[in-house]
């Protein structure tokens, strides 16, 4: 049941998108509705990795007792419930990020959608550790979710995007470099748009103060855009050449989420006696 709920809601979520977002145009609102994908493709991601956590703290007695009677060890356990969930994080990306790639109309490039699949797969697994260390450290399951909501909202509101980059008060800044959505936004929103020549349709060029001639007719308006790292650069502050940066940290983060689960697992024990 629980994996026909898994396969039925990754290929769901992935057709409602796509189908939203049926084959993007190259002009301005094209533009940035390629962003947007990107967003709401990552939040999607978050929603498929949310349900480890009662499972997590629902195995915890067994695992308590399994090890007092030395069966395994603390590490054995963290390794177990972190690897295991990779074959499921691999075929829910799949279900899910391959047909809406292709529905939303991104570059058919073979280098772009590898990237844009890895910097995915990272992503989820970033956030399934982090949900599992939440879920270690957490004495039952209302405080974990108390404070996966609390990591969940501030990582949507400092990710680059409700709020761009450029536009963050400097004391709230710590919020976006600490926030493994706004790294996973950037990477994937770049590997799309860079590249991008963009183009205006009716009623989105900008009206300027000199005479530009263009293929002879003088004009007095012109697109904002006609690529897309200049969009991306000048509209979120994020930057294609940050993308190799970003899985970097990504994958700095997915380390420091799987150690707290190890010494959560092994240091922290909440069995009532």
């Amino acid at each position: 049941r629980g994996t026909v709920s898994r396969v039925v809601r990754s290929v769901g979520l992935g057709l409602l998108l796509g189908t939203l977002f049926l084959q993007l145009d190259n002009d301005q609102q094209g533009a940035a509705n390629r962003t947007a994908v990107s967003f709401f493709l990552l939040l999607f991601s978050i929603l498929n990795s949310l349900p480890i956590i009662p499972v997590v703290i629902g195995e915890r007695a067994v695992f308590y007792r399994e090890r007092a009677a030395s069966m395994y060890s603390s590490s054995a356990y963290a390794f177990s419930i972190i690897l295991t969930e990779l074959p499921w994080s691999l075929a829910g990306v799949t279900l899910y990020a391959v047909p809406l790639y292709f529905l939303a109309g991104f570059q058919y490039d073979a280098a772009k959608f590898f990237i844009f699949y890895g910097i995915l797969v990272l992503f989820t697994m970033v956030i399934l550790s982090l949900s599992q260390s939440i879920a270690t450290v957490s004495p039952n399951l209302i405080v974990a979710n108390t404070l996966i909501s609390i990591i969940i909202s501030s990582g949507v509101l400092f990710a680059g995007f409700v709020i761009p980059y450029p536009e963050l008060p400097p004391y709230w800044l710590w919020g976006y470099y600490v926030n493994p959505l706004a790294y996973a936004l950037e990477s994937i929103s770049a590997n799309e748009l860079s590249g991008l020549t963009l183009y205006c349709s009716s009623g989105e060029a900008v009206d300027v103060d000199i005479d530009i001639d263009v293929d002879g007719t003088v004009q007095r308006s012109a697109c904002a855009f006609t690529s897309g790292s200049d969009f991306l650069d000048s509209r979120f502050g994020l930057e294609a050449s940050n993308i190799g940066r970003d899985a970097g940290i990504l994958g700095g983060l997915l380390l420091v989420c799987c150690l707290i689960v190890l010494l959560g697992s092994k240091f922290i024990n909440f069995q009532k006696r």
